[in-house]
């Protein structure tokens, strides 16, 4: 998430939308825009921006830390391991074993989102993206795009596992990032729902069942 989108959400949070923000700093509605749609957003009216919202600047700007805005504890999302994960996305009637630490969504995301704390073995095959003990905040509404950050399981898999949604020349994969990713890419047809992941199996490509997409990374502390 880029600091322009973390402005955005905490606008959202706040329940403002981009003139009534505009209208709070004393800049115009185009500058909120402008800010909003920036990866590193330079602006004089940026650290008013930020105090309007009652955020934290360093989190603003870096993504490191937690938000000021987040949600009330009582909207703590479920915390599961990797192979939880796995078996609620595959059987609906699995009684889900919710893991004793809860974290707070620090973005929007919808009712269904949860959250995973990356494992050796998950740290070990994306050390470029993830150390273990961090924290994946996940989304199984959010559309599955390549380029994002997803939880997937193959068939026969019993645990989610960390990849990155690959396509290539109309190919789909789940990769490991790395300067060697394709060496240990899985070629999918990536499905978001069950009964379609289960119905398709074989055939040249195997199926994907994405879990959730990983919508925020933060550190277990």
């Amino acid at each position: 998430m880029s600091a322009g989108e973390r402005i955005r959400s905490a606008r959202k949070r706040k329940g403002w939308t981009q003139g009534e923000l505009a209208a709070e700093v004393g800049c115009s509605q185009q500058t909120i825009v402008d800010i909003e749609g920036r990866a590193q957003p330079q602006s004089r009216f940026l650290s008013a921006i930020v105090r309007a919202l009652g955020e934290n600047l360093e989190y603003i700007e870096t993504g490191i830390g937690s938000p000021a805005s987040t949600v009330n504890e009582s909207d703590s999302l479920p915390h599961f391991d990797l192979e939880t994960v796995a078996l609620r996305s595959l059987d609906s009637s699995y009684a889900d074993d919710v893991i004793d630490s809860l974290y707070s969504a620090p973005t929007e995301v919808s009712s269904c989102a949860f959250t995973v704390v990356v494992d050796r073995m998950a740290a070990q095959t994306m050390s470029e993206v993830v150390s273990q003990g961090d924290v994946l905040f996940c989304d199984p509404m959010v559309p599955i795009e390549p380029g994002r950050y997803v939880l997937a399981i193959m068939p026969g898999w019993r645990r989610a596992e960390l990849r990155e949604l690959v396509s290539v020349a109309g190919s789909f994969y789940l990769a490991i990032v790395g300067d060697s990713w394709r060496d240990g890419a899985i070629p999918c047809t990536p499905y978001q729902i069950r009964d379609e992941y289960l119905s398709h199996s074989g055939g040249l490509q195997e199926p994907a069942l994405i879990c959730g997409t990983v919508v925020f990374i933060g550190r277990d502390t």
